[in-house]
């Protein structure tokens, strides 16, 4: 028994198990393949895609309380709204990713937020009264010392490249170059570059044309700076369509500013051209992702399916092992009412082999059975009569002691006694004593000259009286009861 509870108890908990899956770390999951996801359209320039994924990773953070996840996703939502020109929302979402990154000792998106503050200062700068160049550098040399002392490469070479900005920046309001800022600018850059190429930072690498190309046509070295762009298309991979497009883009400058106008028409062409190979590139990309997603829906819906069979199948299971315990159980219990019904029988037996044994003519029962039938008669008699027949009983021709006739004047008072608790009638005790005589009902009738319905009838009426509802219960308990 206690083996089928550990059974069953086993069989529930794997149903519980398999329906409860780690939703914590399955929702951190999701909520990082949403912030790749925004990185992916921020690469692609769909601002709004990307921040529709950005809220949807920042709401899962929140849910889950996972702190790295949600500083991130502050960060990224910071960045979107900075590309789309809102400072001031840009502003906020980067405090916030600070203060969480702050709290939690998260160094990685802490340098993020503070180079994202930084950039927001030096854009906000409309005018030399307006620029906020120096504050910005708090906030970047801040970024680059943590990313340094922690080995954080990305970041580090982020935090180069924005310095480098803002030295080139500060000297825009000037009509002459300030050495110092310019070859601060330019030691900051090269670092940033040497980094990205050592750690293979092959996106960062990319990156840093625009922060090389601003950092050359300030210094007037434009024919350095269309060597430069010049060397990166032609180490450009054949489909990055988009650093081309970028670098043709600075050569149309480049050679507007130098005069050479066919340079600049050739490349103006070269750009046009990169930017819709980019966009076709672009949109077969959106076309491939979303046949991985019909297909990733479709594989998961056949592993739910697969789940929920085998949810079902441990579920029938439990319940028919659940069955086999109620059944053995009742089995069981089938057992102990048979094996004391056999000890009643037994008790029975020996009770009339004993009471023959005193009896002086042993080869007639008469008196016992005369005893017997007193006991039937019995619940229309007082104890007086009771008792004076069974003394009359007993002195027939036998020489029973005493003693045994007091043990039947007391059985046979016991037994009114259950007789007039069960509530039965003369034709239901009469019943009764047939069928615990192992007759059928159809005997029973032909016995009382009464039809097998109104026998029927009887049977069911002592079942509700005895409070019992098969034949071997009823007989079980009269006997038990002294009825039969």
């Amino acid at each position: 028994m206690q083996a089928s509870y550990r059974t069953i108890t086993a069989v529930l908990l794997l149903v519980l198990l398999w329906g409860c899956h780690p939703a914590a770390t399955e929702e951190s999951k999701e909520g990082r393949s949403l912030l790749e996801e925004s990185r992916l359209y921020i690469g692609e320039q769909d601002y709004d895609d990307a921040m529709n994924s950005a809220i949807k990773a920042l709401e899962a953070a929140e849910e889950i309380q996972d702190y790295a996840l949600k500083a991130d996703a502050l960060c990224t939502v910071s960045l979107i709204d900075l590309m789309a020109n809102r400072d001031a929302q840009s502003w906020q979402r980067a405090c916030e990713a600070e203060t969480v990154a702050r709290a939690k000792n998260l160094f990685r998106p802490l340098c993020e937020a503070l180079v994202l503050k930084g950039r927001v200062c030096s854009y906000a700068g409309v005018s030399k009264e307006s620029n906020r160049d120096d504050e910005a550098l708090i906030y970047l040399r801040e970024a680059y010392n943590l990313s340094q002392e922690h080995g954080l490469s990305p970041e580090h070479v982020q935090a180069c490249y924005y310095i480098s900005e803002i030295y080139v920046n500060k000297n825009r309001w000037n009509d002459k170059l300030v050495d110092e800022w310019y070859s601060l600018a330019g030691r900051y850059l090269e670092e940033g570059e040497t980094l990205a190429a050592a750690d293979s930072l092959e996106d960062l690498s990319r990156r840093s044309v625009i922060f090389r190309f601003r950092y050359f046509r300030q210094g007037g070295r434009l024919k350095e700076a269309a060597e430069y762009c010049e060397n990166i298309v032609e180490n450009a991979a054949p489909n990055d369509w988009l650093t081309k497009h970028q670098v043709y883009d600075h050569l149309t400058v480049i050679y507007s500013a130098m005069g050479n106008s066919q340079a600049a028409a050739e490349n103006h062409q070269r750009c046009v051209y990169a930017m819709q190979q980019y966009m076709r590139q672009r949109s077969d990309s959106r076309l491939q992702a979303l046949e991985d997603q019909y297909e990733y829906v479709l594989n998961q819906r056949e592993i739910d399916k697969k789940q929920r069979l085998v949810i079902f199948l441990l579920v029938v299971l439990g319940f028919m092992l659940l069955l086999l315990f109620e059944s053995r159980k009742y089995n069981q219990k089938i057992r102990q009412q048979n094996k004391k019904l056999e000890e009643a029988d037994n008790s029975k037996k020996n009770l009339l082999e004993a009471i023959s044994s005193d009896l002086v003519d042993i080869s007639s029962i008469g008196p016992v059975n005369d005893i017997m039938q007193l006991a039937r008669d019995s619940h229309s008699m007082d104890d007086e009569e009771i008792h004076k027949s069974v003394r009359e009983i007993v002195s027939k021709g036998t020489s029973l002691s005493d003693d045994v006739s007091e043990y039947f004047y007391k059985l046979i008072l016991h037994r009114k006694k259950n007789v007039d608790s069960s509530g039965l009638s003369e034709r239901e005790l009469e019943i009764l004593r047939l069928c615990g005589q192992g007759l059928s009902t159809a005997k029973i009738a032909e016995i009382l000259y009464i039809s097998p319905r109104t026998v029927s009838n009887h049977k069911q009426s002592i079942y509700g009286k005895m409070g019992v509802k098969s034949m071997q219960e009823m007989l079980f308990k009269a006997k038990e009861a002294g009825l039969l």
